[in-house]
């Protein structure tokens, strides 16, 4: 069994983060299509999964609320999308059965309306990967092809994945090198060292299966 780690979710590169809250709390806010992706869920549908009432588009420039959204990792149908086309992103390609991927995602401290510290990566939840391959929109399956475009995807069965959402664990001292400042501030992927990866393996082990929390973000078809 391998370990991985994906960044997801809105980067530096956005000039936009998911939004943390006081209490622990957050929103998921997720990457923009490319620029000529003119159909799918737009940041103008998403609606915040702590007050299903309101709208997402606080925490997203203006020139951005009619752009398309990329909603990735969904976990609705236990599925990460991944093109694999780049050196950073390339060994996710490499994902078997059996093997954990980590999701690290870039949350800004929100008060009072506004943004109130310095962003941070924190995170979010985690796949066991029941099924990793090459999918195409001709696959026949209509939630794999709507929801993970990417040239490879992993999917998690039932009762063979952890999503912590919202009540996502305090990070135990011997696993400290999955946060900064062993974890840098930058996108990519990191591989871990064989002890690291047994030390992770036997934390998250112990770890109940399942949809723990309430996603903290958008999770429609299409995004």
């Amino acid at each position: 069994m391998r370990v991985y780690l994906a960044n997801v979710g809105a980067n530096s590169g956005h000039r936009f983060a998911s939004p943390l809250f006081k209490d622990g709390m957050f929103e998921f806010i997720p990457i923009p299509e490319g620029e000529g992706q003119t159909s799918g869920v737009r940041y103008s549908d998403l609606r915040s999964h702590n007050e299903p009432s309101r709208d997402l588009l606080r925490y997203v420039p203006s020139r951005r609320r009619r752009a398309v959204c990329h909603n990735d990792p969904e976990f609705e149908t236990l599925t990460y999308g991944d093109s694999g086309d780049n050196p950073k992103s390339s060994r996710l390609t490499r994902i078997q059965p059996g093997d954990a991927l980590l999701f690290l995602a870039r949350l800004e401290p929100w008060a009072d309306g506004k943004r109130a510290g310095e962003p941070g990566f924190y995170l979010i939840g985690g796949l066991s990967a029941d099924y990793a391959e090459f999918v195409t929109p001709q696959s026949g399956d209509n939630d794999i092809s709507l929801n993970t475009p990417g040239k490879h995807v992993l999917i998690s069965g039932a009762g063979r994945f952890t999503y912590w959402g919202k009540k996502a664990p305090t990070v135990p001292p011997n696993l400290g090198f999955l946060v900064p400042p062993f974890i840098p501030y930058a996108i990519g992927h990191r591989r871990f060292q064989e002890n690291e990866a047994e030390a992770f393996i036997d934390w998250f082990e112990g770890q109940p299966r399942g949809r723990l929390g309430d996603p903290t973000g958008n999770r429609k078809k299409g995004c």
